[in-house]
């Protein structure tokens, strides 16, 4: 039978180990029924799993109202589409009055449980992460009262296998002198249904000019027309762009490139940091026209101010990871031999292993023989990385 100490007893002990965070992490499960104020900092950032745990937290704000204000970021990673789950969970978001950050996983919603989400989430949100959104039976109109929720939000992340059943956006949402999105960050990332027509929804909202940061994902064909257009609405807000390529295949052809080449960024004068990413699958998409792609697309980049360059480059095995590597010196002479990038002063490569295994220091040497003459120039860092599916941003 575990211990139990007296709460006085507790309250001595947290205040004699207040900067030992682990300890007092430790002092803090002691009791989960009585939480002294010295305790609060453990609920900055909750992870709300299984439906149970939103209950018990949500009866714990009752009974321990102070918790509240401390409560800035929730991550909910389950299906919470249930009625009787919905309500403490519009609750618990109504009465988190400082959070910041809210992250809703893998969530299969009808529109009315979705607005109703909408309606609880607190003003102070400032970053917002939908992973794995279902909206069946929704439209895009769902999507844009969300933003229109939130006036100091600052950061957007759509990501996973979205699905929205319709395009449709209410005429309220389409009037160019409402401003209805306030995000400098957008990351929107995999299947993104309808694409085009949120992209032309940003655009008409100029929402491309405001951005300081921006990660896009090609995934399809269909994808092409809308990021092209997307980038050339950017200007000289945007610090950070990140290039998903998919495998590489989408843009391989001529006709798919081309469309890319008015997109030479040249109007985002304070860009600083490029990021291109793709996944390299195996026999048939080994990564030579990922590699390939991104060779073309630094040499019509016109971009002035570009410091730093990052390549995620993912495989299904070391082996797909030793053949993209192979190619990456025609990325080398592309950059070499584009003047847009004579103040560079950073080149970051890093090496993932798409089912999350270590990938091994023999792959670094390639790499470095690849880009030799950015390593003589102390401007070379090769790295094994995980596996994130959202931008990872060097700062």
């Amino acid at each position: 039978m575990p211990t139990v100490f007296p709460n006085e007893l507790v309250d001595r002990i947290i205040d004699h180990l207040h900067n030992d965070a682990v300890v007092l992490s430790a002092c803090a499960l002691v009791r989960s029924s009585w939480i002294p104020t010295v305790r609060y900092h453990r609920f900055r950032r909750v992870l709300l799993g299984p439906p149970a745990s939103i209950h018990s937290f949500n009866a714990l704000l009752q009974t321990s109202p102070d918790v509240a204000p401390y409560v800035s970021h929730l991550d909910i990673l389950h299906n919470w589409s249930d009625d009787k789950n919905m309500a403490p969970l519009c609750t618990l978001l109504s009465t988190t009055p400082r959070l910041r950050g809210l992250h809703l996983g893998y969530m299969d919603l009808e529109p009315d449980k979705f607005r109703a989400i909408c309606f609880a989430l607190p003003t102070s949100l400032e970053h917002v992460e939908l992973n794995h959104l279902y909206l069946r039976t929704g439209t895009l109109g769902d999507l844009v009262l969300l933003w229109s929720r939130l006036p100091r939000l600052r950061s957007f992340i759509l990501i996973g296998d979205t699905k929205i059943n319709g395009p449709e956006i209410p005429e309220e949402y389409t009037r160019s002198d409402t401003k209805l999105l306030s995000a400098t960050e957008l990351q929107l990332l995999w299947q993104i249904p309808h694409f085009d027509v949120i992209a032309g929804w940003f655009c008409s909202q100029n929402v491309p000019a405001q951005l300081r940061a921006c990660s896009l994902s090609l995934s399809s064909t269909e994808y092409v027309a809308p990021i092209a257009r997307l980038l050339r609405e950017t200007g000289p807000a945007l610090e950070r762009f990140e290039f998903d390529l998919g495998s590489g295949e989408v843009v391989s052809g001529v006709s798919g490139l081309q469309v890319f080449y008015p997109c030479d960024l040249a109007q985002c004068t304070n860009l600083r940091e490029l990021y291109l990413s793709g996944t390299a699958f195996g026999e048939h998409f080994d990564g030579s026209m990922l590699v390939l792609c991104m060779s073309h697309i630094l040499a019509h980049v016109r971009a002035p101010g570009v410091r730093t360059l990052v390549f995620n480059i993912t495989g299904h095995s070391p082996d797909v990871l030793r053949r993209s590597i192979a190619q990456l010196g025609s990325v080398a002479t592309a950059i070499s031999r584009n003047r847009a990038f004579d103040a560079l002063e950073r080149v970051m490569v890093r090496l993932c292993d798409v089912f999350g295994a270590p990938v091994s220091e023999d792959l670094y040497a390639p790499v470095r023989n690849s880009f030799k003459g950015f390593e003589e120039r102390g401007l070379l860092t090769v790295r094994g990385a995980k596996l994130g599916g959202t931008a990872q941003w060097l700062n």
